[in-house]
Order: structure tokens, then C-alpha cells, then sequence
């Protein structure tokens, strides 16, 4: 991606009205995320402290006037990402929802697979992943809003309140709690079921 040097043409990037627009690369796409590398630390900084960057995670950033989405979430996580690996459990929710960025990355596996070198920013789990279980976003894949608020629900505590504000937003994205309570079915003698019925029996009671 191709950044500007301010050459003093006063030409400014589409949709960015801060004066110190010329620091910012002209994206052929206007919905382009800005990556650190992109503007140099300074800039980088500059930007974020001027608001006309909002900081996604790690080294990537959109611009103030176009609030990111699941697909920009995803691309920040995407050097963190191997290609045999999926992003699951609270670092998916956060890509669905935008909700609570991730401080160490759940990331999935098929079993069988190569297991991913051990790194501190992230957690490594060997689980079945179907592939109407995915979703590729920019680039990476990500559990499904179904199969995201499933594995919340066997995962997570049941006393976090958290674990329901996430569950409810899911469930503005599609996610299903009925359906999900009847996927557990399929699941016999696995982890977490008792923890998934308790918190799906919450979502569902009238």
C-alpha cells in the first residue's frame, strides 16, 4: 500500500477532514485499513492521538469516519493467525461483535493438524471444525456467530456476567440458543455440556 510523504499538494485521503490528513496512505479502496507500517511510528501515533485513526488491535487501524467491522477485526488478528488455525471462542466473539478486544487469542485447530508453536498471545485448542462451522473474513477464518455463542456458552463461566452481554449480541447477529441447545444433543460425554445447558436454559426462558 502506497503512503504519502507530504509533498504539500494539499491533496487529502476521501472522508478524512483532520489536518494532518497527509500523513495517511490513498487507498484505491476507501474502506482500505491503515496499518502502522503504513503512516511510520510517529505517524502511527500522531493519528491515534489526533482521532483520525481509531486503533482496532495490534498494528491496524480504520479511519475515525468509518467504524470497523467484523472484517477489519478479523484482518487485525490476521499476523497472528497460522492458515491451519481459526479464531474461536472470545476472540471470535469480539470479531462478530466488536464487544471486548481479545488480550490472548483463543485459536482452533482440527485434530491430527500440526500444533501451532507455543506463543504467550495465545491459546491453542484441538477441536472438530466443520466447515459450515466457518467463516472466512478478510482473509481469515473464524468460527460462526452459531458456532461461536455454542462454544461461549460450554466454555465460559456461567457466573461471568460478561458471558451473557456477549451471548445477547451474538444473538443480534443470528445467533440461535434454541438451536444450539439441541446441538448438544449430538455431543455426548463431552466438556462443558452441563455449563452449555445452564447458560443456553438462561437465553431461552420466557
Amino acid at each position: 500500500m502506497a503512503s504519502c510523504t507530504g509533498s504539500g499538494t494539499g491533496a487529502e485521503p476521501r472522508g478524512v477532514t483532520s489536518p494532518l490528513a497527509w500523513l495517511l496512505p490513498l487507498p484505491p479502496d476507501p474502506s482500505t485499513v491503515v496499518l502502522r507500517d503504513d503512516v511510520g511510528p510517529i505517524g502511527w501515533q500522531v493519528l491515534l492521538r489526533e482521532r483520525a485513526l481509531e486503533h482496532v488491535w495490534g498494528d491496524l487501524a480504520v479511519r475515525a469516519d468509518r467504524p470497523p467491522g467484523p472484517v477489519e477485526r478479523a484482518r487485525a488478528l490476521a499476523s497472528q493467525v497460522p492458515a491451519r488455525a481459526v479464531v474461536g471462542r472470545s476472540a471470535a466473539a469480539w470479531v462478530h461483535t466488536g464487544l471486548t478486544p481479545p488480550t490472548t487469542l483463543d485459536l482452533l485447530v482440527e485434530p491430527g493438524h500440526r500444533r501451532l508453536a507455543p506463543d504467550p498471545s495465545r491459546r491453542t485448542r484441538e477441536c472438530p471444525l466443520p466447515r459450515v462451522d466457518l467463516d472466512d473474513l478478510g482473509g481469515v477464518r473464524v468460527t460462526s456467530v452459531q458456532r461461536t455463542g455454542l462454544d461461549l456458552a460450554r466454555w465460559g463461566a456461567p457466573t461471568d456476567p460478561t458471558l451473557l452481554i456477549e451471548l445477547d449480541a451474538l444473538a443480534d447477529l443470528g445467533f440461535d440458543p434454541r438451536k444450539a441447545l439441541d446441538a448438544l444433543t449430538h455431543l455426548t460425554g463431552q466438556r462443558g455440556l452441563r455449563a452449555a445447558r445452564e447458560v443456553l436454559a438462561r437465553l431461552v426462558a420466557p
